[in-house]
This record gives C-alpha cells, structure tokens and sequence, in this order.
C-alpha cells in the first residue's frame, strides 16, 4: 500500500495559489518532499489564478489564501468554469485561520472545498496538511479505479447481451443443433463452443466479430495512460500499456498489434529511439505509430515522419483529433494488409 501511495505521490500534481508570496512558498516547503510536481501560483487576481490551475492539469489545488472569501471566489470561479468546459477532476483544499473554521465548514457544504486544514497560527503538527493533500490523491485514484470498473462491466454486460441476442436468433434457424451438454456455453474469449453449429458449421464462425482492435499505449506518464485508457476502452479498443521504450518493444516482439501510441519524451529509450530502432528492424514495424507528444517543434514532427510515423499528436489533444488520427492510421493500415 505505501508503495502505491509513494507512486501516486510522484505523478500527481499539486496546484498552491494565493496572493501572499510567503505563505505560498511555507506551504511550498512543507510539501516539496513528498510531493514531486508542485505549482507555485502567486496573484491578486483570481481570473489569472483560475486561468493557470485551468492549464495545470493538477490533481490537488491548495487555497492558501489568508482571506477565504478570496479562495471561495477562485474555487466558485472554477466549478462556474467547468459547467462549461469539464476540467479534469480535482480536489480543493483550503488553508484558514482557527477563527474561521466555521466559514470554512460552510464552504464544504456548499461544494466549493472538499477539506479545510487551520493553518494559522501555525500548529505544531507539520504533517497534517501532507496528510490532507495525500489523501485527497488517495480518493481522486480510488474514484477513478472505481468508475474505470463500472465502464468496464458495462462494457461486458452489453457485449454478453449482444452474444445472447445472437444466439437466440440462431436458435430459431433451421438446421441448428445444441448437444444438452453444452448448451448456452461460451468459451472466455467470448466464442460460442464449436460443439454449437448450423448446419455442420461452428457458430462460432459465423459470429460477427466486433472492431476489438489491439493497440500499444507507450508511455512514462500515470496521467496520460490514465486518460488514454479511457478514451480509448469507451471506443472498444483492446489495450496494453508500457511505461518506457525497452518494454515496448518487448511487448511489440511477442505479440501483434493494429496501432502502437507512442511518446517522444520517456527515461532511459525515448519515443525516437523507438522509431529509429523500428526503421532498423522492418520486420518489427507490424503496425502503424502515431507519436502521441508535448513536444510541437516541426523538426521533431519532420524527422518523426520521416522515421516512419503514421501522425503525429500534440499534447494537450481533444478526443476528436486523437481518434481522427487513429481512424486514419488503422484504415491505412487495413489497405496495406490487404
């Protein structure tokens, strides 16, 4: 369990807006051990703030104003903000003085806060606001883990009913034969038992199989995988993950894919030297490559064509971008099988 606290700690992002540089950088101290991706924002302007932790992608924003009506007026901003263009989910924290707790509590209740830590005067208890942020990743990943489980046995109850349905048409056919033995079998791959045939020919060949294409995220960041995974498991594509390039390419060995999404910038063999390792070894480059990368220079985006690369996607991307791309690599892709 510590080590997968340890690991969400790494990759989450925490956001600390305020308009007093000094407490900003107290809080940034505190939290800089235990937290490796901090974002120190300093402004009177709340519409400035707003429009960074906006940019941020951050997991966590720490309210660590003096005032609280100034943080209810950035945490109102936001939430009025999101209405409009969903944000990615986060949790807000609020800092206040042990006089205002009371207005604090109210500002849990109206949604605005999902905790608040008495900061003033400073306590004797450094870990409590760690333990606060901490857990506030803790639920943000746990809610996470628990939506990306409900989509996927929704996912599965509606393949299975269109399996059944199947089926049940196929019973009504003439010539159908189901030994009692077997009768309403399905094998794990979701393939009715060969024993079950129309005709002398296995019902299991003549099921329509769905557009389950096999596609290899490569990628160093929690986050993107994250996010990749469900925009990617909502179209019905199959997905393996790797997290640097030496796994890629071991998964890319042992078995077959239809598109491979690969990052540039990763420790150890970058996305590039992915590419150019493909370029040696033709008899790997089984499927097309779309570099999916913050990087946007158009020398990085030439030399990775050149190299080989189907399309090239700049991070931060929308859904429909990504999957256009997709979309052309994999119709490509069927023309030159074919």
């Amino acid at each position: 369990m510590l080590a997968g606290s340890l690991l969400m700690n790494k990759h989450s992002v925490v956001f600390i807006a305020g308009s007093n540089k000094s407490v900003v950088e107290i809080v940034y101290a505190q939290l800089r051990d235990e937290f490796e991706k901090l974002i120190m924002q300093v402004s009177d302007s709340i519409e400035e703030l707003q429009r960074e932790f906006t940019l941020s992608y951050a997991d966590v924003l720490i309210l660590a104003f003096e005032d609280l009506d100034a943080a209810a007026r950035l945490s109102e901003g936001l939430f009025q903000a999101s209405r409009q263009k969903p944000l990615k989910p986060y949790r807000v924290l609020a800092l206040c003085n042990k006089a205002d707790v009371k207005r604090a509590y109210g500002l849990y209740g109206e949604r605005l806060i999902n905790d608040y830590i008495v900061y003033w005067p400073l306590t004797y208890d450094p870990y409590r606001l760690v333990l606060s942020v901490r857990q506030a990743v803790d639920d943000l990943k746990y809610n996470d883990d628990a939506k990306q489980l409900l989509r996927e046995v929704a996912a599965l109850k509606k393949e299975q009913e269109a399996l059944q349905s199947w089926i049940d048409r196929a019973r009504k056919v003439p010539g159908f034969e189901e030994p009692e033995s077997v009768a309403r079998q399905v094998e794990l791959d979701n393939e009715v038992s060969p024993l079950v045939s129309i005709d002398g020919k296995p019902v299991s060949a003549l099921i329509p199989k769905g557009p389950h294409k096999q596609v290899l995220v490569v990628d160093d960041d929690q986050f993107q995988r994250s996010v990749l995974r469900k925009l990617l498991m909502a179209e019905h594509f199959e997905l393996r993950f790797a997290e640097n390039g030496v796994d890629g390419l071991e998964l890319m060995r042992r078995r077959q894919f239809d598109l491979i999404l690969l990052d540039l910038m990763m420790p150890g063999m970058s996305g590039l030297d992915v590419m150019k390792y493909l370029r040696r070894h033709p008899e790997m480059a089984v499927a097309p490559v779309i570099i999916v990368s913050g990087e946007h220079e158009k020398e990085v985006v030439v030399e990775c064509l050149k190299l080989g690369a189907s399309g090239y996607v700049v991070k931060p991307y929308t859904r429909k971008t990504l999957l256009e791309k997709i979309d052309k690599a994999l119709a490509a892709g069927s023309g030159n099988a074919s």
